[in-house]
């Protein structure tokens, strides 16, 4: 059996949620963590999908993850990924 892709999902709003959902049902996906500023709603989520909350998405990047799905806001988008381009897959 391969190993379990480790996932990340940056932004806990409506979409970060849905994807953090997604998540949960696919087999060979270890969701790790979701990575937003506003605390509460991301520990909410962190709790719903059975993951940790993470302060940053640099944290949530220090995590190990192989995959982090960037679920933020569209001018958000290109600079997170230009951090560490080679860290990890975005999508």
């Amino acid at each position: 059996m391969a190993a379990k892709i480790r996932v990340g999902v940056a932004g806990a709003g409506f979409i970060g949620a849905v994807h953090a959902r997604a998540y949960r049902h696919v087999a060979d996906v270890e969701l790790v963590g979701i990575a937003d500023p506003a605390e509460e709603r991301a520990e909410a989520l962190a709790k719903e999908v059975g993951c940790r909350r993470f302060p940053s998405y640099e944290a949530l990047l220090d995590a190990g993850v192989d995959i982090i799905s960037v679920c933020l806001p569209p001018h958000l988008h290109l600079p997170r990924p230009k951090q560490r381009p080679r860290q990890a897959s975005m999508c």
